[in-house]
């Protein structure tokens, strides 16, 4: 019976690593793929929040209960608070600073021409 709680807790901690590991990924991506400063900021948020938590999860279950994992679940509740904050007043200084997000018709010309076109 030992084994196979210990089968399963490693099982867990592997499905936690590997999908936090395709929400860190996909984050890089988005940020890579993604037209501007709004869209990337939201690819980044979402998933950064995802992939981290999923991550630290997989620790905690590896760990098991200790001090260790304690400290694991603060990083966590200091992850899900302090990253939407910071997400959100990058934002809105950049909006207020004039910086507009792209609309779907910028584009779509971008596309057509191939060459950015500025804003000013």
């Amino acid at each position: 019976m030992n084994d196979f709680l210990h089968f399963l807790r490693v099982l867990l901690f592997y499905y936690f690593i590997l999908s936090g590991t395709f929400f860190l990924i996909s984050t890089a991506i988005g940020m890579i793929r993604f037209p501007d400063f709004f869209t990337r900021l939201h690819a980044g948020s979402k998933c950064l929040v995802a992939g981290g938590g999923s991550i630290f999860i997989g620790f905690i279950i590896y760990e098991g209960l200790s001090p260790v994992s304690l400290k694991l679940l603060l990083l966590i509740a200091v992850l899900f608070a302090i990253n939407p904050t910071a997400v959100h007043a990058l934002a809105r200084s950049a909006f207020h600073s004039g910086h507009l997000p792209v609309s779907p018709g910028q584009l779509s010309s971008k596309k057509e021409t191939g060459k950015e076109q500025s804003d000013e």
